[in-house]
């Protein structure tokens, strides 16, 4: 099993380019202006923060949006289109057509990079040595399209369906300047989008043992009478909170106390399998906070880490 801590890249100058620009007028984002009367909805933008409102009321005038809260006038409204991919505490996506991309530099040694969210075709990953070095990693590109058929008959009737969820630990860690390029392929003509996307330098925390359980906590609302008839249905996301069992090596218990300290109430990217074409290795990809962090010392050379995840 592998996790990451992601790289910063809101606020930061890691971002190299993008072909989201910054407001994207295809989604409604405009840069803010105290001149200009808004409209309920209207969409703007702070450049210098990336964060986007919402307009709340008409005739918005000479209201300048509050960067800390919402008020009368605006509700925040996360990131623009161009950062909501690299903000990990919120499930808001980027959006762009078909053959986008974006380059990112860590700034260090990189050998993970992970995303979820994501519907289109295809993933096709670039790493050089710096700006215009050369390619230190020939492209590898994720095939997203899931042939979920068993049967003949399902072979011969069900259509394609898509992963949205890939990972990848075998980056080369041979440069201090990484420029990670991300090209994204939609689905026919449509646009693609991307909900988390994160790169770092992966820590090796164990091997996963027999029997995870991949759970998930459903926040839909159910109202029934008092006759147990179904009054409300609320649908809402349905939340993925695995538990891992990890066994690890002796000598690496204080490495891992370490993580976990400076992980808690953090976005971390974890995958139980390092191989991505395993059976059950999309299942155990998830971006989310650590509930559990248990270490069984039953064993003087084996221990056990226990793990309940939860993602965001």
């Amino acid at each position: 099993m592998r996790a990451f801590i992601p790289v910063d890249i809101i606020g930061t100058a890691k971002l190299i380019s993008s072909s989201i620009p910054e407001p994207d007028a295809t989604v409604g984002e405009v840069v803010y202006s105290g001149a200009t009367p808004y409209n309920i909805g209207d969409l703007v933008i702070d450049t210098s923060n990336h964060l986007r409102w919402k307009s709340l009321t008409s005739s918005n005038t000479g209201n300048t949006p509050d960067p800390d809260e919402n008020t009368t006038h605006w509700q925040r409204d996360g990131y623009s289109n161009k950062y909501r991919m690299f903000d990990w505490n919120s499930s808001k996506f980027s959006t762009a057509p078909s053959g986008s991309s974006f380059t990112i530099a860590p700034g260090g040694r990189c050998d993970a990079l992970y995303i979820d969210g994501f519907v289109g075709k295809q993933i096709d990953v670039t790493v050089t040595d710096g700006a215009g070095g050369p390619t230190l990693f020939p492209t590898e590109s994720f095939d997203m399209r899931a042939r979920l058929a068993m049967t003949p008959w399902e072979i011969a009737f069900i259509p394609f369906d898509y992963h949205t969820t890939v990972a990848s630990f075998g980056l080369p860690v041979s440069s201090l300047d990484p420029h990670i390029t991300i090209t994204a392929t939609g689905i026919g003509s449509g646009d693609i989008s991307i909900g988390r996307f994160g790169a770092g330098l992966s820590l090796y925390m164990g091997k996963l043992q027999w029997s995870p359980v991949i759970d998930f906590q459903s926040f839909s609302e159910v109202d029934r009478s008092t006759f147990g008839e179904t009054t409300l249905l609320t649908p809402r996301l349905s939340i993925p909170a695995p538990e891992l069992e990890i066994l690890i090596d002796a000598n690496r218990v204080d490495r891992l106390d370490r993580f976990r300290e400076s992980t808690d109430a953090k976005v971390v990217f974890w995958s139980g399998l390092d191989d991505i074409g395993q059976t059950y290795a999309r299942k155990l990809l998830l971006g989310g906070i650590h509930r559990r962090f248990r270490f069984e010392l039953s064993n003087p050379t084996e221990p056990k880490l226990n793990l309940r995840l939860e993602g965001i």
